[in-house]
């Protein structure tokens, strides 16, 4: 059943189970075992390139909702996990950075009071903590970031999801082109070299 849930499988009365093309099939739960153990070293960049591109666009209307529906008590969280969040950027302290950073961006989600968002978010943020625990080196913190958070914290209580949504645009800009450079390097490395001309 769970396979099926997964559309890796079809499963039907009198025809056995079949398997599926996950590709067309799939669902978000794929993410992280495809970007964990997939075969295809370019393919699963590829996924994750798209996946930035994704998180750009959810986040920005997700800081729109917030702004829109955010109540005193999402305020104060948010206020507290930002102070930390800018602290620890400005002490260097890079593991308390990222950790922090999914903790922001889950409480976002939980601001903006959207189900809809909410299920969304459980499948990119649980991406996301796993590629951070495996991978740190593919978080990339600009040195604007303290500015960032701080520029984003203030429009939210401002109530101004349009300049939340910009900020968090130009900024993830900025750094997902340094992460997509890297992630192009890792694909080019992992590609067969070009046959040579005549050779067998």
């Amino acid at each position: 059943r769970k396979l099926e849930q997964l559309g890796l499988v079809r499963a039907r009365q009198g025809q056995g189970v079949t398997v599926q093309d996950f590709r067309s099939g799939g669902t978000l739960d794929l993410l992280t075992p495809f970007l964990l153990e997939g075969g295809d070293i370019a393919e699963r960049v590829s996924v994750l390139v798209d996946l930035l591109h994704a998180r750009r666009h959810v986040l920005q209307t997700t800081l729109r909702l917030v702004a829109e529906r955010h109540t005193d008590e999402d305020m104060r969280r948010l206020e507290r996990l930002a102070t930390a969040q800018i602290a620890a950027a400005r002490a260097g302290d890079a593991e308390a950075v990222v950790r922090g950073d999914i903790a922001l961006v889950d409480a976002f989600f939980d601001a903006a009071h959207s189900l809809t968002f909410r299920w969304i978010a459980n499948s990119l943020l649980e991406v996301a903590r796993e590629i951070v625990e495996r991978f740190p080196a593919l978080w990339i913190q600009d040195p604007s970031y303290p500015t960032v958070i701080e520029t984003l914290i203030t429009a939210l209580r401002d109530r101004d999801g349009d300049k939340a949504a910009e900020t968090l645009l130009d900024y993830y800009i900025k750094t997902d082109a340094v992460l997509v450079d890297l992630l192009g390097q890792i694909a080019d490395r992992a590609s067969p070299p070009p046959a040579r001309e005549g050779a067998p």
